[in-house]
Formats: structure tokens, C-alpha cells, sequence
């Protein structure tokens, strides 16, 4: 199955992105990334491009793009009803461990990063 199989209001997981590697990196850069929740919010008439949810942000593909989006159907919600959703987890950076061990220590944040 494919992300251009999927009806508005249905949600899903990417399983694979079988595109060159330059398009499939700019969609993992988007968010696309294997494991990842991904839902239809709505189509184009006349087979326009879709608009797809995907970590918490919506955006248009066109359908030729969205075929090579292999997709298997959303786990059924978990114990508490919740549906569950992978997310990719981003490495820290030196300014944002500054800015927790400011949050601990009881300071607010450093200075503007630009002066």
C-alpha cells in the first residue's frame, strides 16, 4: 500500500521511501521517516496533490511523489486509547544543553544568540 492509497481522516506508518536518495532525504527531512505516523488531511480535485499530517504539521505532495511512500495501517491504540506514534528523536545540540542546565539551575536563558 501506498501513501497515495490513503483516504482523508485515515491514519497510517511509512514503512519505506523507495525514491532517489536526494528525494527521499528531503522528505525524511520533512519528516517522512520510516516508523513515523502519517495522516490525510484532504485531497485536490482532479487528482491534485494531497495534504498529509506528519509530526504535527501538514504538507502537500503530489500523488506521483506519494506512490513511492510505502505505508502499512496505525497500530491500534494503546492501553490508555491513546494511538501510539514514533517519533524521530533529534541529537542535542551545545545551545540547547546550555539552555537545560540553565532550566535547572533556576537561570533563564543565555543572551540572544545574535549580538
Amino acid at each position: 500500500m501506498s501513501l497515495a492509497d490513503l483516504r482523508p481522516g485515515v491514519d497510517a506508518v511509512i514503512e519505506a521511501l523507495e525514491l532517489a536518495e536526494n528525494d527521499a532525504h528531503r522528505l525524511m527531512l520533512l519528516g517522512f521517516i520510516p516508523g513515523t505516523a502519517v495522516g490525510c488531511s484532504g485531497r485536490s480535485p482532479l487528482g491534485g496533490p494531497a495534504i498529509y499530517r506528519i509530526d504535527g504539521s501538514e504538507i502537500a505532495l503530489r500523488l506521483e511523489t506519494a506512490r513511492h511512500i510505502a505505508i502499512r495501517p496505525a497500530s491500534p491504540p494503546g492501553p490508555d486509547g491513546g494511538a501510539r506514534k514514533r517519533r524521530a528523536i533529534m541529537p542535542l545540540t551545545a545551545d540547547s544543553r546550555t539552555a537545560d542546565r540553565a532550566a535547572r539551575e533556576g537561570r533563564g536563558l543565555p543572551g540572544p544568540p545574535f549580538s
